[in-house]
Parts: C-alpha cells; sequence; structure tokens
C-alpha cells in the first residue's frame, strides 16, 4: 500500500483527490481484510499513519484532523476514522 501512496504522491493532487484515493486505495483494501480476519489495533494505527502521511504529502498537517473528518457539508473531506468501523468487524 505504502508503495502504491508513493506513486500517486509525484502527482500533484488536490486535497480532495488526496482524499478520494485514501478511500479507494487504503481504507477499501483494509475493510476487505477485516471483514475476513481479525485486525490488531496496531495494524489499524499504522495504516491511519500512513494516510495521513500520504495527505499531508508526508509533512506536517496543514489542516487540523477535526476538520478533515467532518462531512463535506459542514466544510470538512469526509475522511474516515478506521477505529470506528474496525469495531463492526471484528
Amino acid at each position: 500500500m505504502k508503495t502504491k501512496f508513493n506513486l500517486w504522491l509525484t502527482r500533484d493532487l488536490t486535497l480532495y483527490g488526496r482524499t478520494l484515493l485514501t478511500k479507494i486505495i487504503g481504507i477499501s483494501q483494509l475493510i476487505y481484510t477485516a471483514s475476513m480476519l481479525s485486525v490488531p489495533e496496531t495494524v489499524i494505527k499504522n495504516t491511519q499513519a500512513l494516510l495521513f502521511n500520504f495527505f499531508g504529502k508526508n509533512k506536517n498537517d496543514k489542516v487540523k484532523r477535526d476538520v478533515i473528518y467532518q462531512p463535506l457539508s459542514k466544510g470538512g473531506l469526509n475522511f474516515q476514522i478506521l477505529g470506528l468501523w474496525s469495531n463492526h468487524y471484528a
């Protein structure tokens, strides 16, 4: 997953584009795995860190994470919190 994100980092994507890619590449693969296996919390935390590194282009966060998690109607980016849905599949 990390190599796929690094390939996409070479392109100049908007925040919305990077959010969409984190959902398509990162979260979908983790949900697929979690639907069949039990995913440890360490894997969820590492994946969350990887997603935010991609989102911030491996730099410091320019947008607060609280804002990123908010829905689009409230000015956020509708970013998913991995810990919430992982309990659903456990």
